[in-house]
This record gives structure tokens, sequence and C-alpha cells, in this order.
């Protein structure tokens, strides 16, 4: 019936001034629907009779369509019972074709990418308690345009250095970020760790500390999943030369603790169906492989971690553990027959990890998802940074010491002591031309602190809030530069690591480099 279409498009073409009207189009689709009963023998659109004696005759759905659309256009508003098994099985028809039309635009690779990006943002907005001092930027840039922009210039000339620290941070009156949250992922390739190392300088100007995903690239597989055929993990990270050297070195650096990789990938959404009906018509979404679902960046889950514990304690330290400030709940689990007559369920994280995995691959300075066994909980036990820890030695004192320089790669201890640097660098600027001296700046620094002081015996919701149990500040004048001061701080959190206490330190360099780039 081809040329009956194209009878009426060209009706339609060849004149533009009278297009074709309705009693037209109804008596080509009439046409139409002869020439297909003539073929098919059926002749009978409407519903006969009522009651027992009601009969009702099937015809194909797409020229069930044609006779609807005729007798909608030849009757005007007359009413008729149209037969209900036809227009049900027309609809039935069109969602299936529907369906399969939608399935492989949700299945693309780029559209995947698109809609994993905008809702994994919702995610994290929609966990944001933006009455408690939160907020949320987006920068638009991808991969390869921020590696442009740190590889064309030093990264203090960069685009990104001026948006994380001069627009803000290095700003009079300005606000500094308090995490830098990534929609990439980055693997030990040498074009990832050279963009890598970059960031991490800006990160660490301005206490902001950047997370992103890890690639399953360094454990030498395609996809998490692998995970679970890999032994000795450590060997594994540690023993694959050449290709993890960069990773290895820049582990190394003292920039790396402020940037931590998260994985496996977790569910976003549930596929469209029984459990995410849509409300247009019954779409349900084909979902008969791994990829098919859609997966996002952990850096985003764990983002939610610092956004609920500023908000409970206006610091972002609580974000490890299931009780701890660290568990990600209600995540989308997705329940679906199985060929044997049973229901099965796909977990919300790429693959399960059991508590050794986990430690393994927080020595490896990744920040692993836990799903917790049969439940759609989550949860981090562990927010290491990239940065490893050193060793000092066996003796007592390099024991302490090796303690505290761990902890100080430990990313919950990393925000704490970024937010006591953002105050100094906004003290420091909101004072200068006070002619202020070193111990007057060393008194106010002090009197600020204590407030964040817990007494021993404070209750636990105190102690969150107020994180530290002693603390020691020291300010001398910066030589050559009036008015502005280097400041060491020494915080001990309120609790032990392995039965020790151990400091955090801080040396303030920030008013040195901000008065020399307001020189230039």
């Amino acid at each position: 019936m081809s040329h009956i279409f194209e009878k009426v498009s060209n009706t339609q073409v060849a004149d533009q001034e009278n297009p074709i009207k309705a009693p037209v189009v109804a008596e080509l689709l009439d046409t139409a629907v002869q020439q297909f009963q003539e073929q098919a023998g059926t002749t009978e659109l409407y519903t006969e009779g009522t009651g027992k004696d009601k009969k009702e005759k099937r015809i194909p759905i797409r020229e069930a369509f044609l006779c609807i659309l005729a007798e909608v256009l030849r009757n005007g508003n007359e009413t008729k019972p149209i037969n209900e098994i036809v227009v049900k099985e027309l609809i039935k028809e069109l969602d299936i074709f529907m369906s399969a039309e939608l399935d492989k635009i949700l299945h693309d690779a780029r559209f995947k990418r698109l809609e994993a990006a905008w809702t994994q943002l919702k995610y994290l907005v929609d966990h944001a308690d933006f009455r408690r001092n939160i907020e949320i930027n987006v920068l638009n840039i991808s991969k390869d345009e921020l590696r442009e922009d740190l590889e064309n210039q030093a990264p203090r000339s960069s685009f990104l250095y001026r948006v994380a620290y001069q627009f803000d941070y290095g700003q009079f009156g300005g606000h500094p970020y308090g995490a830098m949250i990534a929609n990439y992922d980055f693997g030990p390739n040498s074009p990832d760790m050279s963009l890598l190392r970059n960031i991490s300088r800006i990160a660490n100007w301005a206490h902001a500390p950047f997370i992103a995903a890890a690639s399953p690239e360094f454990f030498g597989v395609r996809e998490f999943r692998d995970l679970s055929y890999l032994t000795d993990l450590d060997q594994i990270v540690e023993g694959r030369k050449p290709q993890n050297t960069e990773w290895l070195e820049f582990r190394k650096t003292k920039e790396a603790r402020c940037v931590g990789l998260t994985l496996p990938r977790f569910l976003l959404r549930l596929p469209y169906g029984n459990q995410k009906p849509t409300k247009t018509f019954g779409y349900t979404e084909s979902v008969t492989n791994h990829d098919a679902y859609l997966w996002g960046n952990a850096a985003f889950a764990f983002a939610t971690r610092l956004t609920e514990s500023f908000a409970r304690n206006r610091w972002c330290a609580n974000i490890i553990g299931p009780r701890g400030g660290g568990a990600v709940k209600n995540l989308p689990l997705h329940i679906f027959p199985t060929l044997g007559g049973s229901m099965g369920a796909k977990i919300p994280t790429e693959i399960m990890i059991p508590d050794e995995r986990e430690g393994e691959l927080a020595r490896a300075g990744f920040i692993p998802l836990a799903i917790r066994k049969e439940t759609n909980e989550a949860a981090f036990f562990s927010a290491n940074s990239c940065q490893v820890p050193a060793w000092f030695g066996d003796g007592d004192e390099q024991m302490i010491d090796q303690a505290n320089f761990k902890l100080n790669t430990m990313l919950p201890y990393t925000f704490m002591i970024s937010r006591v640097a953002h105050y100094i660098k906004a003290m420091q600027t909101e004072r200068l031309g006070l002619n202020y001296s070193a111990t007057q700046m060393q008194k106010e620094l002090e009197k600020w602190l204590q407030q964040y002081v817990a007494n021993f015996d404070a209750q636990p919701e105190v102690r969150a809030r107020r994180p530290f149990r002693e603390l020691e500040i020291v300010v001398l004048p910066k030589p050559g530069d009036p008015g502005w001061f280097r400041v060491q701080i020494l915080l001990r959190p309120d609790f032990k690591y392995q039965g020790a206490d151990f400091k955090l330190s801080l040396v303030s360099e920030m008013a040195e480099r901000a008065q020399k780039q307001q020189n230039q």
C-alpha cells in the first residue's frame, strides 16, 4: 500500500495554498483499508452486537491503525464502538516498537555517558542540605579540555587554578571549595598520570581534595568484575611495571594526599519497567547484560558523605564506616525473574568487595565502595588518599612519626586540616594592614580553634562537632613581608590510632603566595 501514501504526499505538495482536507485523506485511507480487506479477508473494524452476542474480529496491527485513522477522519465527532481487541493489540505493538527504539537510544554509549553525568549530579544535589551552608558549583569541562588547559601552560596560569583558587579562595571575600568532585576516571597511563599530577598541585594549593574514579586498568583488567578472579592484589599493583611506574611515583609526592580515587561504579537507576514505571507508555527496558545498566562514578557517592558530614557536624571528617557516616543507603536494587522461575537481584555496585580485598584496595591508594550483602546499602570503610605512607623505622619514636604520617594521608583528616587552612587564609586577608603582631595573631587563632576542642568526657555528638583534643599553634613573622605570617598548627584529634595519639600538621604558606600574586 505504499503507493497510497505516495498519493497523499503528492497531493499535499501539489497544492500548498489549499492543503489536503480531512475528507480527501479519509478517502485515500479508505481505499487503503478496502485493499487490505480484499487481501486479508477481514471486513470488520467495529464490535458487532452486545453481551453474549458480541463478536470481535481481529485484523493486523498496521492495517488496524489505518482503519482507525480513516474512521476518525471520515466520521468526525461521531462516536462508534471500536473493536477493543484491535485497539489493545495496536497499543501493545506500538509499545514494543517504541521500547525497542528507546533501548537503542538509552544503551548507546554516548547517551549513557550523558545520562550518567546528569543523573549522578542530581544524585549529589538530592543528598545535599543547602540550608547548611553547602554550595555545589558545576564546571562543564571535559577531561581532554582540562588536559589541554594544564599541558599548555603552568598550573598557576591554568583555567582550573583560576576557578579553584583565584576566583574564590584567593579572592577577598571569596568562599573556598571544600572538595573537587570529577566525573573522570584515571588509569596508570602516562597522559592520565600527567594530568593527575597537575590537578593535585592545584588541589593542594586550594586545600580542596580532588576526588575522581579509578580505572580497572590499574589492575590489568578490563572491568572491575574481573577483580574477583585476582589474587594478591598488593603484588599485582606494585608488580605491574612498567605499566604502573608513574602511578607508584605519583603516590610518593606530597600532593598525592590531596587526591582520592574511588571504585567500583554504582547503579544510578533501576531499569524502566515494573520497578520503575514510565508515565507515558508501557516501556520495559531490556537489560540483558551488565553494561546495559546505568552505572555511575563512585566519586559522587563519596561526595554525598562529605555533604552529610558537613551538614551534621560542620566538618567533613565523619565519612567512613556504616555507622560513622560512610553508609550509602537506598541504592537501586533490580529484582528480576530468572530462567528457573525464581527471582534474582542485581547488586547496586559492580562487584562484591570482601573485607580482605577492601583492605588491599585501600593500601593500594584507592577508596572502595563495599556493598552490604543481600541489601541495597553500601559503605566506604576507608578513605585513603593516593599518597603512600612513608617508612620511618622500627623505634618507638619512629613508629609514632610513621603513624602521624599515615593518618595525614587519610582524607577525613585532610578535610579537617584543609578547613582550618581556609580560615587562616581568610583571617590573614581580613587583618592585613592592622599591624597585628605574631603574638596577637597566635592568640586570635587559638581563641578560634578552642571552640572546636572537646572535653575528655564530652558526648559523641559534641565530639563530632568539636573533633580536637589538643592544639598547638606557632605564628612567626614572614621575613620581608610585613603583616604576613608563617603559621604552624598541630592538632590532636579526639581519638587514637592503633592505641596511640597522633597529630595533624599544617604549615600555612598561603599568605606568601597570595602576596606574590598581588605584586605581579
